[in-house]
């Protein structure tokens, strides 16, 4: 299935231009100087390897937690807390036990590593040992807007009592729109470009397994793994363009009406290694009514190394730096018929590296079978 999306995805993005190319077009310098063709595509180069630090992706079990009820025959919800929606709970779901779940994240960006977008700065290194420069490749764009919906639809299944398996699958639609005035030379006076644009398409599949441990000190322990599959396209700001690997080890610990859950992994990126990152995941969770709960997050990740990346077609490269990436999320969750979790919320950021929104609203569903 994951391969049936890459296939997909691929053919779906053979025929148009890719939205990284058209932020190039927004900043396509034509100075005579022999270097300013370097700044051509760095634009589109430095969002491109970005994005997917900006872009977070759900638990394989969000929602409110479920038991199987004997003697009604129908799953219920535990009388403790709800799940978390983004950090891992430790306790699996049961054999046979089937979660299903659906997300929609809607996510305006505003700035780049706390600049306006037109007004981002990066390192370029020149080459025949010139050395590093600070630039802007944003500096001809007037006003940029990037707009993306996200919508997650992931299934979760009890193999055993202590093993899950997790698919999610993430839809992206994005928006781009653009106005600049590029300066054609020193005597021929300037042009203005339009570019507007949008993408939609499938994102990066995440499949993940998960193992029950065991208790110890009172709380639940969990080994994660999890594949990263490239069924997005990082042309267009929707997936990572290689496979990632994904260990977690996870701890959660009830304490009357509060839940407590701590996520620590790494995505190792397999073809570039110096895009790996370190995952960290804190949830708190609060029943405040028998169907009524509220969840409190810090969502977050650190990339291992500053890296340089080509420009093709050019003689430079761009310096991607090093971002620490973290949210806090507050949602209220409400369970319904026995089975079905709706929670709604807001994801604020706290640093200010990379590709970054105001607040993003959140909404989803989990039901289970």
């Amino acid at each position: 299935m994951a391969l049936g999306l890459a296939l997909l995805a691929a053919r779906a993005d053979a025929g148009a231009a890719s939205l990284v190319r058209r932020v190039g077009e927004l900043t396509d310098f034509r100075f005579t100087n022999h270097f300013s063709g370097g700044l051509e595509s760095v634009a589109g180069v430095f969002l491109e390897e970005q994005m997917p630090a900006a872009q977070t992706m759900p638990s394989s079990t969000p929602g409110w937690a479920l038991a199987w009820d004997a003697g009604t025959h129908r799953l219920v919800p535990l009388p403790q807390t709800p799940g978390a929606i983004f950090t891992e709970r430790a306790s699996t779901l049961g054999a046979g036990v089937v979660l299903a779940h659906g997300i929609y994240q809607d996510v305006d960006y505003e700035q780049l590593d706390g600049r306006a977008l037109e007004r981002a700065t990066a390192v370029v290194r020149y080459p025949f040992g010139i050395g590093d420069d600070v630039v802007r490749p944003f500096e001809d764009i007037r006003s940029l807007t990037l707009h993306q919906r996200f919508y997650v639809l992931g299934v979760a299944y009890g193999v055993t009592d202590r093993v899950d398996v997790a698919l999610d699958v993430p839809v992206v639609h994005t928006q781009l729109v653009g106005r600049s005035v590029i300066p054609l030379s020193p005597d021929a006076g300037s042009e203005a470009v339009r570019a507007d644009a949008t993408d939609t398409g499938f994102g990066d599949t995440l499949l993940r397994t998960k193992w029950q441990a065991g208790t110890l000190a009172g709380a639940v322990w969990a080994l994660e793994l999890g594949l990263r599959l490239p069924s997005g396209s990082a042309r267009n700001f929707r997936g990572a363009g290689s496979v990632g690997v994904l260990p977690t080890a996870v701890v959660s610990r009830g304490i009357g009406p509060v839940g407590l859950h701590l996520e620590l992994g790494v995505d190792a990126d397999t073809a570039h290694p110096s895009a790996s990152r370190l995952r960290y995941r804190v949830g708190g969770t609060l029943r405040l009514l028998d169907w009524l709960g509220a969840t409190a997050e810090v969502v977050g990740s650190s990339g291992v190394a500053t890296r340089r990346v080509p420009v093709k077609g050019q003689d430079v490269s761009v310096w991607i730096p090093r971002a620490d990436v973290v949210d806090t999320v507050i949602a209220v969750h409400a369970a319904a018929l026995g089975r079905v979790d709706a929670f709604a919320g807001i994801d604020v950021p706290v640093t200010s590296d990379g590709p970054r929104p105001d607040v993003v609203p959140l909404f989803g569903i989990s039901a289970g079978f």
